[in-house]
């Protein structure tokens, strides 16, 4: 017996082998830890699945107020710290990457582009460190690159042609688009030539995160195929970014992490007066621009598969609303950023701050005012034609005048008779009305010229905001799908649907294989700001599956959320596919008239594992006997810790509503002595039961008291005030009415 339990503890403690995370080198597990802390919609969906044992370590930031005087001092977490922490010591992490595996393939694609992105920026950075020789992925690396830059930029290696060595700067991770922009100006370069180099780097970085990506989810157990696309799509002026996971370069805040990697679309325009290189730029001021709306296109599976395109925000305006345009077949579904969740909603009301619409709405009113300030009563146009109409009455006037003082002056040899000191006077009179004439001709004209720029300048203006507001009304899309949502997920007019719980697009259509495009918009205070900031856009490609909106029956299991000894536990741990299906539930007893709920709440004692789910074990023998060889930590390996798990039934029972609780627990019999008065009152009425069922029966009356708070918590964010009293009521009287019993 001991030696076969010997074999059982060997393959316990050998249980992450294989599972993917085995794979993992100890550097890549402490930044997974960092993504699924930081990445707001991984932490979000994914953040039960990571449990951090190891000290918290934190960093002061300190915040100047409006007058400059640094008042505020905040601490934030040092992840560069705590993950160094992890890459010494493992053990100081727990992740659950079984249930990572077991996630939407959007969410992992994103997982799986994190860790891609900091892959190759670590392998960019240590060899642009490195004096030796270079890696064979180095090597692949540059004569990739070398094949997408222009040839006198290259030189010859093994028979291919790299990236020279003089250029490498150029490929630096952690370099924004102007610091390439700079240097390849300053390498002599034109702007056409500058333009091709940067877009030929950034088709290699794509390439390799692409490559990077798919080996990620193979380790969790994705074939290649199920992802076809995976972007990083980039919108803004070019002056970098919070860098990805809002990190900078150690030792360098001027360096974001990452950002060299940011996909950005340019096009060659000329400078204005506002932009800083205008004035150092003297004769030739056209230059590299990267696009403020970036497009970029796609195309659906086909083929009876079902498009999926996951997106998510990795860095947003915290002043203005970013816009994301899915379009297809000349048809539009809109998407809207929260600011404070960085996360996308067909609801435009979801985030806050100057949205697309108000810059539409407001260029349409500077439209309207600028045609009144041209063409209105007291336009420019009227004062053009004022100040012309004046100058020919004054044309006319001068002309009168001139002839009366010539007549004046040269009809006095015939008028001898009469007095030379009137007739003086009468000629300076008119000589002086003639210079008045000049005078206010000069006045007119100048005024006209005036209004003349002032009416050009406006019409010019008016054209720009006019050729402004049609791009606007051209990227939103004539044909605007509108959305109603529940629960976190929409559903668009023509039958697509957006999940944003996972930040999901499923389209409906999964036949053709048509183009579609996504379109990135990064806004400013004003619709023709020069200047933006960036905004980053995650997006990847899969083979998705239909969402079901209707109440349906559902098991889902609450795992490792009690300790060995515990019957209560911190964090209620639930997954948001679970929390959407719940939501569901609670609308369907809103939408039946009469609602009861029926079922149990069970202690079921020992559990095991059959079929992939946990069981009531039947063997007390083997389990009674290596429980007693487990104690302490030894108890937390993850054989024993999915042990201790609640599994949740909800459904339909006739006309009835299901909800039932069943507990379990691993091998070792202890009764927490918190939990004695009530162990003994479940003894009472099971006098047979063991110390084990006692325990798991605790433990699904806590669990019940837990999901009948966080029902109600999650029916006050998603119902009106009258649908949550009728759901508080059913819950209570189900609590009240449940019998605890032990299996």
């Amino acid at each position: 017996m001991k030696v076969y339990i010997g074999i059982i503890l060997a393959l316990i403690l050998s249980c992450d082998a294989g599972n993917g995370q085995g794979d993992l080198t100890v550097e890549e597990k402490a930044y997974l830890f960092r993504v699924l802390s930081v990445n707001k919609v991984l932490n979000r969906t994914m953040n039960n699945y990571i449990n951090y044992h190891g000290p918290m370590v934190y960093q002061m930031k300190t915040t100047a107020d409006s007058l400059g005087a640094d008042t505020i001092k905040t601490k934030r977490v040092d992840y560069d710290s705590i993950c160094k922490l992890i890459s010494q010591d493992t053990a100081l992490v727990t992740i659950e990457w079984a249930k990572i595996c077991g996630e939407s393939l959007g969410l992992k694609s994103e997982l799986a582009t994190q860790l891609a992105y900091w892959k190759l920026e670590n392998m960019l950075s240590e060899e642009l460190k490195s004096s030796g020789e270079e890696s064979d992925v180095y090597n692949s690396y540059l004569t990739e690159v070398g094949a997408n830059v222009i040839s006198r930029m290259t030189i010859a290696k093994n028979g291919l042609q790299q990236l020279s060595p003089e250029y490498w700067e150029l490929i630096d991770p952690n370099i924004s688009l102007d610091d390439k922009k700079f240097r390849l100006q300053k390498a002599g370069l034109n702007v056409d030539q500058r333009r091709k180099v940067i877009e030929g780097i950034s088709r290699t970085n794509s390439k390799f995160v692409k490559n990077l990506t798919v080996e990620y989810l193979q380790l969790m157990g994705v074939p290649p195929e199920e992802v076809s696309d995976v972007r990083l799509i980039c919108a803004g002026d070019g002056g970098g970014a919070a860098g990805l996971l809002f990190q900078s370069i150690k030792g360098d805040k001027s360096k974001q992490f990452g950002e060299g990697l940011y996909n950005y679309q340019l096009t060659i325009d000329d400078l204005i007066k506002g932009d800083k290189n205008y004035l150092q730029a003297k004769e030739n001021r056209q230059h590299v621009v990267a696009t403020r709306e970036p497009k970029f296109r796609y195309q659906l599976l086909g083929d009876g598969r079902i498009t999926g395109l996951h997106l998510s925000l990795w860095d947003c305006s915290y002043e203005f609303q970013s816009t994301v345009v899915i379009k297809c077949n000349g048809e539009s579904y809109l998407l809207f950023a929260d600011k404070e969740m960085g996360e996308l909603s067909p609801d435009s009301a979801f985030g806050s701050g100057k949205t697309y619409y108000k810059l539409m709405a407001d260029l349409e009113s500077s439209i309207n005012e600028l045609e009144e300030g041209l063409y209105g009563k007291r336009g420019f146009q009227y004062w053009v034609d004022f100040y012309t109409k004046k100058l020919e009455e004054t044309k006319l006037n001068l002309k009168k005048s001139e002839y009366k003082l010539n007549a004046a002056r040269y009809g006095q040899a015939k008028k001898v008779n009469k007095p030379v000191r009137k007739e003086n006077k009468k000629r300076a009179s008119k000589r002086d009305k003639l210079m008045g004439l000049y005078g206010e001709m000069a006045h007119y004209k100048t005024e006209k010229e005036k209004a003349q720029i002032a009416l050009a300048e406006a019409e010019e203006k008016l054209q720009i905001f006019q050729m402004r507001l049609f791009e606007m009304k051209e990227n939103i899309g004539h044909i605007v799908h509108e959305s109603s949502g529940f629960g976190g997920v929409y559903i668009f007019d023509d039958g697509s649907v957006f999940n944003a719980n996972a930040q999901d697009f499923i389209f409906k259509d999964s036949t053709s294989k048509d183009e579609f495009s996504v379109q990135l918009m990064a806004i400013g205070p004003t619709a023709v700001t020069a200047r933006v900031d960036e905004v980053l856009l995650h997006t990847a490609v899969y083979s998705g599956s239909r969402v079901n909106t209707n109440f349906e029956m559902f098991t889902f299991t609450l795992d490792n959320q009690f300790e060995a000894n515990a019957t209560t536990f911190e964090k209620l741990k639930i997954s948001v596919g679970d929390k959407y299906r719940l939501i569901k539930f609670l609308k369907h007893l809103v939408d039946n008239r009469y609602p009861e709920l029926n079922g149990h709440v069970l202690g079921a004692g020992v559990g095991a594992f059959q079929e992939g789910r946990v069981m009531k074990s039947e063997d007390s023998t083997l389990f009674s006997t290596y429980g007693k060889l487990l104690k302490g930590g030894k108890r937390n390996q993850p054989i024993f810790r999915s042990k201790r798990a609640s599994l949740i039934e909800i459904g339909l029972a006739g006309e009835l509503v299901k909800f039932s609780i069943t507990t379990f627990t691993d091998e070792v019999r202890e009764i927490p002595s918190s939990s004695l008065y009530v162990a003994k009152s479940l003894k009472k009425a099971h006098p047979n039961a063991t110390s084990n069922e006692i325990i798991s029966a605790v433990r699904s009356k806590y669990v019940l008291d837990r999901m009948v708070g966080y029902l109600n918590n999650i029916a006050s964010k998603n119902f009106s005030e009258k649908e949550q009293n009728k759901i508080s009521q059913v819950l209570t009287e189900f609590k009240e009415q449940v019998q605890v019993k032990c299996l």
